[in-house]
């Protein structure tokens, strides 16, 4: 359980930091992107979510497996 809740609150911390500001926004679009990979865009900010347990490059960003980035 202690793992568990250590990698829940590490994640927590990292989403928070990345989206905290979005909070109040409104996404204004969400789409597939490839294999695994999805998008929502919230204005002019773009967040890539990694689904697939290997990093994948989409239009010269690499989005780490198992995780997102935001690109404003």
């Amino acid at each position: 359980y202690s793992r568990w809740a250590t990698d829940a609150y590490s994640f927590y911390e990292k989403a928070n930091k990345a989206l905290g500001d979005l909070r109040a926004s409104r996404m204004t679009s969400h789409y597939y992107v490839r294999y695994g990979v999805y998008c929502s865009e919230y204005g002019d900010t773009a967040i890539y979510v990694n689904y697939t347990n290997k990093a994948v490059k989409i239009g010269g960003i690499t989005v780490q497996a198992n995780d997102f980035i935001r690109v404003n």
